[in-house]
């Protein structure tokens, strides 16, 4: 049994996932397993749909079982995002990884993740050289790139072959026995494209509900077509909420970095937004000032150094065989009940961010607490 793994976040499924999945399947996979992102996603924001609802259409769209990514890794950055990812894959035994890629060429993203995870004392001195200029990591790393490797830069600026090499440098991280497999993405199922995740948001938050769901596949329209409006999450609803928890916020320590900064512009600014905007610089960008917020109000705790869990979300019906693949792979750290989970720390962070992403919701039985043992497994 060959087990591909896809790690995603489904906000929401839309075509090119589904593809995606085809593809994946065509190149050799028997089965597939999403390692899903939760209701905080790896931009620091609340996800727009239910985590519950995601796994439900991952299922529906092709997906034969759905693990859970923990909100320990899934709102980080894309380096432990992937390592979280692609820890979880190995942990379960996959064969193969498969993601999204701009150019598809698995041989030349393979060779930049190895000197980037491999650096060379020349290209440790350039990024240093960036970050002492003001810069980001990303920035400063990749400007290094583009000066010591210029014919490998292009793969850094396209944002699905940029997380491409995330894993891939997981992969060599975590000396994981898995093969990667990239899946050429064209056209409109480019992020940012007329069917990307981020234009079918845009046009939910715009009051463009119907041209929203003409966009989903059918086969998951009619569930994510019931989510809207009660369903979706409003950050608006939140706003004062988050925007107390972080002036309140215990200042460092040292009096410097990243927090204090989110605590000051916090305390003199009147929304959410003017606050995180206020932080933005050519060291911070504006996903990693939203990571950090997300960090700080919702007591996210540090990424662990051994993975604690794996926790299986929803199963196609049918796939009991490999489950118990799955089961014979991972061993005791596989489990489905959350009961067993409860005392996990990285388990109540979870519970913290969907108690909290549900109060951002119309719909009553969203906005309940304790969700997370509620719930039920999702079987199709």
């Amino acid at each position: 049994m060959k087990i591909a793994g896809i790690i995603a976040e489904y906000n929401p499924l839309h075509r090119g996932h589904i593809y995606h999945m085809e593809q994946t399947r065509r190149l050799g996979a028997d089965r597939i397993v999403a390692v899903l992102g939760g209701n905080v996603t790896q931009r620091g924001e609340m996800a727009m749909f239910d985590k519950f609802v995601r796994a439900k259409s991952a299922l529906m769209a092709g997906a034969d079982a759905v693990v859970e990514l923990p909100a320990v890794y899934a709102a980080r950055s894309a380096r432990e995002f992937a390592r979280g990812g692609v820890s979880i894959l190995a942990a379960l035994g996959a064969d193969h990884i498969s993601f999204g890629s701009e150019t598809g060429d698995i041989a030349e993203l393979s060779r930049l993740a190895e000197k980037l995870e491999n650096e060379t004392g020349e290209l440790s001195s350039l990024i240093k050289a960036g970050l002492d200029g003001g810069m980001g990591y990303p920035a400063a790393r990749a400007e290094a790139v583009k000066r010591l490797y210029p014919e490998l830069y292009p793969l850094m600026t396209s944002p699905n072959d940029a997380l491409a090499l995330e894993y891939l440098q997981a992969l060599i991280r975590v000396r994981a026995d898995i093969t990667p497999v990239a899946v050429g993405r064209k056209g409109a199922y480019r992020d940012g494209g007329a069917f990307s995740a981020s234009s079918i948001r845009k046009l939910i938050r715009d009051g463009r509900t119907a041209e929203a769901i003409n966009l989903l596949p059918e086969e998951t329209r009619e569930l994510y077509g019931a989510e809207i409006p009660d369903g979706v999450h409003d950050p608006e609803k939140l706003e004062a909420h988050v925007l107390s928890a972080l002036r309140q916020y215990p200042a460092p320590r040292d009096g410097e970095g990243l927090k204090q900064l989110i605590v000051n512009s916090a305390r003199r600014c009147a929304s959410l937004e003017d606050a995180a905007d206020a932080c933005v610089s050519r060291r911070y960008t504006k996903a990693r000032v939203l990571r950090e917020m997300s960090e700080m109000w919702l007591d996210i705790p540090p990424v662990p150094e051994k993975l604690p869990y794996i926790r299986l979300l929803g199963a196609k019906k049918g796939s009991e065989e490999l489950l118990r693949e799955l089961k014979k792979r991972a061993g005791e750290a596989f489990v489905s009940d959350p009961v067993k989970l409860k005392d996990e720390a990285v388990f109540r962070a979870e519970c913290r961010v969907t108690d909290a992403w549900g109060l951002g919701c119309s719909k009553r039985e969203y906005r309940l607490p304790g969700r997370e043992f509620t719930n039920g497994f999702i079987s199709l």
